[in-house]
């Protein structure tokens, strides 16, 4: 079984500078931005106890580098003991060019993750998005109001 969702990237018109609480990830001052709606990136996730380890593809090409990042996401989402898990990213605009392409990414990830979780873990989280409703918010920000853990 595989799951997917879409989250849109932004771009910042304010950018906050410097953060109040840095193992918090609290920015000292807030911050504008606005959504990208033609530009997306789709996660698929599909966990299978068959591999060895995470295996991620951006865009069709293996992503070593970007595979630590992926993988400490889905284990504080679903705990260290989940199955490995196939990642494919697809983006339709660039990546590394200042329109926020992790914020979509992690938050398609985590939700595409949460749909394809075994709903009996005990560390499973769940997303409170309307039934069926497989496109993240459009910022990553918004995931942490959306998820609540057991």
């Amino acid at each position: 079984m595989r799951a997917s969702a879409v989250a849109q990237p932004n771009i910042a018109l304010i950018k906050y500078w410097g953060k109040q609480d840095v193992a918090g990830n609290i920015p000292a001052v807030g911050s504008l931005s606005i959504t990208l709606d033609s530009l997306e990136t789709r996660m698929t996730v599909e966990f299978d106890d068959r591999l060895g380890a995470d295996e991620l593809q951006l865009n069709g090409e293996p992503a070593e580098r970007m595979l630590p990042r992926v993988t400490h996401c889905l284990d504080n989402l679903l705990g260290a003991k989940r199955s490995p898990a196939v990642i494919e990213s697809i983006c339709n605009f660039p990546i590394a060019a200042g329109l926020a392409s992790s914020a979509s990414s992690f938050a398609a990830l985590v939700v595409a993750a949460n749909e394809e979780a075994d709903e009996a873990s005990p560390t499973h989280c769940r997303w409170h998005g309307p039934p069926g409703r497989r496109r993240a918010p459009p910022h990553a920000r918004c995931m942490a109001a959306s998820l609540s853990c057991n």
